[in-house]
C-alpha cells in the first residue's frame, strides 16, 4: 500500500482546528456566531476568486452574476442552518454529533479508500473516491451513531439511521463541490488549510448535512 504523502499534514491540521471548532460550539453565543461568520466570509472569498478566474466557457450558462447568486445560497443557507441548530435546546449536542459523524465519515472513507481501493465511485467527478471508501465512511458513521445511542444521547429519531443518512449526504456534498471544481478546472478552492485545501474543501460535507439536520430537527 502506498502511504499518502499528506496524511501527516492533514492530521496535524485537524488536530489544531478541531479543538477550536469544538470550543466555539461548547461556548455557543458570540463565539459560535463569529466562527460561522468567519467561515462564511472565507467561503465567499474562495467562491468569488474561483468565479473571477473562470474562463468564459465555464461560466456558461449562468454567467458571473448567476454563479455568484448560486454561491450566495450555497454558502448562506447551510450557515444559517448551523446557527439555528446551535440555538436549539439541544443545539450543542446536535452540532457535535453532526460534526463527529462527518469527521468519522471523512476518516473512514479516506483510509478505506487508500487501503482497499477498488471500483471508483464517480470517476468523472472525483477520480480518487471509491465504493470501498463510501462503505468505510458509512461504517464509521454507524459507529458514531451507536456510541451516541449507548451514551444515552439520542438525537431526534433513530441516531444510527440518521448517522447513515449523514454519511451519504456528506459524500454527496463532497462530490458536489468536486463537480464545481472540475467544472471550473481548479484542484482546490484555496490553500488556507494545509493538507485540506481551502475552507470550501473542508466544509463541503457540512454544507449538505447541515440543511438535512436542520430539517430533521425542525419538522420532526
Amino acid at each position: 500500500m502506498k502511504k499518502p504523502s499528506n496524511v501527516i499534514t492533514r492530521t496535524l491540521s485537524a488536530l489544531i482546528l478541531a479543538p477550536l471548532v469544538l470550543l466555539a460550539i461548547y461556548l455557543g453565543g458570540i463565539a459560535f456566531n463569529l466562527l460561522i461568520l468567519l467561515c462564511s466570509v472565507l467561503m465567499a472569498v474562495e467562491w468569488g476568486r474561483i468565479i473571477r478566474a473562470a474562463e468564459a466557457l465555464t461560466l456558461r450558462p449562468l454567467g458571473k452574476l448567476g454563479w455568484n447568486i448560486l454561491g450566495f445560497f450555497y454558502i448562506v443557507i447551510p450557515c444559517g442552518c448551523l446557527l439555528a441548530l446551535r440555538h436549539l435546546p439541544q443545539g450543542e449536542l446536535i452540532v457535535i454529533w453532526m460534526l463527529f459523524t462527518i469527521w468519522a465519515v471523512d476518516t473512514g472513507a479516506y483510509f478505506a479508500g487508500i487501503t482497499i481501493g477498488g471500483p471508483k465511485l464517480a470517476p468523472r467527478i472525483s477520480p480518487k473516491k471509491t465504493w470501498a471508501g463510501l462503505a468505510g465512511g458509512i461504517l464509521a458513521a454507524i459507529l458514531v451513531g451507536l456510541s451516541f445511542t449507548l451514551l444515552g444521547m439520542e438525537i431526534n429519531g433513530n441516531t444510527v439511521v440518521n448517522s447513515v443518512i449523514i454519511a451519504l449526504l456528506a459524500q454527496g456534498g463532497d462530490l458536489l463541490e468536486s463537480a464545481f471544481k472540475r467544472h471550473f478546472k481548479v484542484k482546490d478552492s484555496g490553500n488556507l488549510i494545509p493538507g485540506h485545501g481551502g475552507i470550501l474543501d473542508r466544509v463541503d460535507s457540512v454544507i449538505t448535512v447541515a440543511v438535512y439536520v436542520f430539517i430533521l430537527q425542525t419538522y420532526n
